[in-house]
This record gives structure tokens, sequence and C-alpha cells, in this order.
């Protein structure tokens, strides 16, 4: 089994912890992250999901990548698994309180 994990960022320990289980089990797991502004990382990111889309089993989103979500269903048509963990909203306002709670 071969599964295509797309993300924002690459140094995500979340993420780590699941592609290390998979790769434990036996899956092989090709990585992709692109860290780039505006519309350019969805283009980059379809362009590698191209490269290897005959050979892909699955798509996993990580934890950083929600917003690449809608777009990967668009362009592969296949289901997509998102590696939620926990929302933005509870790590970024609630955990490291970087807002106001509500805001």
């Amino acid at each position: 089994m071969q599964i295509s994990y797309f993300n924002i960022s690459s140094d995500n320990t979340r993420d780590q912890i699941t592609i290390n289980g998979l790769r434990e089990n036996g899956v092989k797991v090709l990585e992709f992250s692109d860290q780039s502004g505006g519309l350019r990382k969805f283009w980059r990111l379809a362009k590698k999901y191209r490269e290897n889309a005959r050979a892909t089993d699955f798509i996993i989103i990580g934890h950083t990548g929600g917003i690449l979500v809608p777009w990967f269903w668009l362009i592969s048509g296949r289901k997509i698994v998102y590696n939620s963990v926990a929302s933005f909203y509870e790590s970024m306002i609630i955990s490291r309180q970087i807002a106001r709670q509500h805001s």
C-alpha cells in the first residue's frame, strides 16, 4: 500500500508520529509539503499529486493542511483522509492563547 501525505508544514510533530506509525506497519508513505505563499502551494502540490497519482492508493492531508482538503478532493476525485487531531482553533486559540477565545 502506498499513501501520498500532503501538508503545508513539513515539521509538524503530530504528522510525523502518524507517518512513522504507518511506515512501521509496512505502508509506503510519500511526503509532500509546500510552504509557498498564496496559490503557488496549491499548484505545486497538485503537480506532485499528478506525478504520483497512479501509484497512490489514497491521500492523507496532514494536520496543518486543512485548507488543502477541498482542493485535493476536486483534483483527485478520491476520498481524502484528513489528519485533524485537533482543530486549528483549539491549538492556536485555546492552547497557545494567541488571541481571545471566540474571536
